[in-house]
């Protein structure tokens, strides 16, 4: 299950097990106002750093399961993919964010395949 589309703040605010799982092509988009800050000195530019906690599942060659958004990490596991003995936390919080934010199906059914099947070209003559 993906995040619903629109306003996630509520989700971004703490490192948490509360994550906006979203799919390729997709993004967020981050919108602060600076207008509380003091004035810069002329000659000035201001830097801003963005600090993100968060996990990231590549759709590519080298990843397990490239069409599957599970496992899902979480804050204490101990590595990744993580054993049997552990799982993501459960409980009504954890029940309530998976309902309350991540509404968007995708089945996860394609089929992968990494093979391809090269022809040989035939020489054309040149044209001059």
């Amino acid at each position: 299950m993906y995040t619903r589309y629109g306003d996630v703040t509520p989700l971004l605010r703490r490192a948490d097990n509360r994550y906006v799982i979203f799919g390729t092509g997709e993004d967020i988009d981050a919108e602060f106002s600076a207008g509380a800050l003091p004035p810069l000195p002329p000659g000035w530019t201001r830097d801003y750093f963005f600090y993100a906690n968060g996990f990231v599942k590549d759709m590519d060659y080298w990843e397990a399961s490239p069409f599957t958004v599970g496992p899902m990490p979480f804050q204490a596991m101990s590595t990744y993919p993580y054993p049997e003995t552990q799982h993501y936390p459960e409980g009504s919080a954890s029940d309530a964010y998976w309902l309350n934010w991540n509404t968007r199906y995708e089945s996860g059914s394609r089929e992968q395949r990494w093979d391809f099947n090269y022809r040989p070209v035939e020489e054309q003559p040149i044209q001059h």
